[in-house]
C-alpha cells in the first residue's frame, strides 16, 4: 500500500534554465526536497492563483 503524506511547498528551486523541477516541502515530520513530478495537487474550494496553489496545496508521494 502506498503512503501519502500531506505537506506544503515552502520553497522552489529553479534550474539554470529557470524551470522548477524540485521543491522543498514541509510536512508534519520535517522538511524534504521532492521532484515536482511526485507532487499531487489537492482539490481547492477557493479561487487561488497558480503560485498560491504551488506553495500551499500539495501532497507528497513517497
Amino acid at each position: 500500500m502506498m503512503s501519502w503524506q500531506l505537506g506544503r511547498v515552502i520553497a522552489i528551486h529553479p534550474d539554470p534554465d529557470n524551470i522548477v523541477r524540485v521543491v522543498t516541502v514541509k510536512t508534519a515530520e520535517g522538511t524534504l526536497k521532492r521532484p515536482v513530478v511526485k507532487l499531487v495537487k489537492l482539490p481547492l474550494t477557493s479561487d487561488l492563483n497558480f503560485f498560491d496553489i504551488l506553495f500551499q496545496h500539495f501532497s507528497v508521494l513517497y
